[in-house]
């Protein structure tokens, strides 16, 4: 059997159609995510993106996914869109990378208290900002979901009936994994969403049936089946066989998320990190994010240095007095340079920005084996920028785990496409492929650059 899975990520917006008698992708392609500046910051609008959804399942469907049995959709995380009672938009969906609520973060810690959610791009901070800066919306806003779950009610009809599957409700800093249910205390506090609230559901479970309307205008068959989707990073780590406690997953794109998983909620008081169930609803993550795709993008483009990769930006530094250091906020996306030579160069600010990403990450894997009690000591990774050798020699040798490159193109949109599977015939294929890349002898260069980090905190 055929299925469908879609991945509307930052930047792109991708679709794929696997075929599990043959266990890999049949027909790809993909589209640009929609974005739009206001005086406020980036938006998405939810209608663009739904249409730039249709046109890559019609492209699907072109090349040989016309007879899918199901279809479902994963998407970016913490972003939320607010539906009328007919299930139209009622405004643009700020974007997870630009926080709005970053200001109330202080509030809301002091009023819940050191295990409160501690991440400004969770979408309880930005429905309090709607709240307070677009009340129209809120006050015309009947039900509001995140991204994916918009465009798989609409492909099945039910914009008056939204639903959210848990991985999605553990990025709103508002859901209770024990009970699986919205803390109503957190959505008083962001402005009475409580009554707005989707229903929640499992990822991959069957929430209905694509339109006539939709299947006759994009190709394809009848009683094509729609099925709750996943945060794409998740998605990503359930199509590479991430599915145990104790298995563990970097995924790197626009933004890098890090998540390790567990059979228990993890405890993370005080240790800056998220935690949430994971796509089988029994177990569980903690993760920690930053932008580090955008942030990397943003400094290329300002030194004018686009193009391929350069193996300069992965490879040690000229031997100097002192090491230059990049310190990541991962919270906060922001970065802060230190001991940059009066001659530095357009390579060596990206270096450093390079090593500053990957030094984060090691600090974030340390707090994530805090808060989880398990010592990491493979890391599954899949992202365009991983499959560049010198990434891979940069994050070996920093983090000092071993590597499972995915080499397999588009493992999120894969991810939701097995989880349609599994829907509709019980099973998940993993259908990634892996390089295997070993943890570096210890060098020389990086336990100094390691010191240096180490003098500037």
């Amino acid at each position: 059997m055929i299925f469908i899975g879609v991945d509307i990520g930052t930047t792109r917006i991708k679709a794929v159609a696997y075929d599990d008698s043959v266990g890999r992708a049949v027909a790809q392609t993909s589209a640009d995510t929609p974005v739009r500046r206001t005086e406020s910051g980036a938006v998405h609008e939810p209608l663009a993106i739904f249409d730039a959804v249709l046109a890559c399942l019609r492209g699907v469907a072109a090349q040989g996914g016309a007879v899918a049995a199901a279809i479902s959709v994963v998407s970016l995380a913490d972003e939320v869109v607010l539906l009328d009672g007919a299930g139209a938009p009622v405004c643009d969906s700020p974007v997870w990378y630009e926080p709005r609520g970053v200001g109330y973060l202080p509030e809301y810690v002091a009023l819940r208290g050191a295990a409160a959610a501690a991440n400004p791009a969770l979408s309880l901070f930005t429905l309090r900002w709607i709240a307070e800066h677009a009340p129209p919306a809120r006050k015309r806003a009947a039900r509001f979901t995140d991204m994916g779950s918009f465009a798989l009610c609409r492909l099945a009809g039910r914009g008056d009936r939204l639903v959210m599957d848990h991985s999605h409700a553990s990025r709103t800093g508002a859901f209770a994994m024990e009970s699986k249910a919205f803390d109503a205390d957190a959505f008083a506090w962001a402005g009475d969403w409580t009554p707005l609230a989707p229903e929640l559901v499992p990822s991959g479970e069957i929430i209905g049936t694509l339109t006539p309307e939709l299947s006759h205008a994009l190709g394809l068959g009848p009683q094509v089946q729609i099925v709750s989707g996943a945060h794409d990073h998740f998605a990503a780590a359930f199509a590479s066989g991430v599915r145990r406690p104790g298995d563990a997953m970097l995924s790197v794109g626009t933004a890098e998320a890090q998540f390790v998983l567990t059979d228990a909620v993890p405890d993370a008081t005080g240790l800056h990190v998220d935690v949430g169930c994971f796509i089988d609803s029994s177990t569980y993550y903690a993760h920690r994010g930053m932008a580090a795709g955008q942030l990397f993008a943003n400094w290329r483009e300002l030194l004018h240095a686009g193009g391929e990769l350069r193996e300069a930006w992965f490879s040690p530094a000229p031997q100097r007095a002192q090491l230059p250091v990049c310190s990541i906020d991962p919270e906060l996306a922001t970065a802060s340079f230190a001991d940059l030579p009066l001659d530095v160069g357009a390579d060596d600010v990206l270096r450093c920005l390079g090593e500053g990403l990957a030094m984060c990450a090691r600090d974030s894997l340390a707090l994530l084996e805090r808060a989880t009690g398990t010592p990491v000591r493979q890391l599954t990774v899949a992202g365009p920028a991983a499959l560049h050798p010198g990434w891979q020699r940069l994050r070996a040798a920093i983090l000092q785990r071993d590597l499972r490159i995915v080499t397999t193109p588009e493992p999120s949109a894969l991810g939701a496409a097995v989880l349609a599977q599994r829907a509709i015939t019980g099973t998940a294929d993993v259908p990634t492929e892996l390089l295997d890349v070993p943890a570096s002898a210890e060098h020389p260069y990086y336990t100094a650059l390691s010191a240096a980090y180490d003098r500037v905190r």
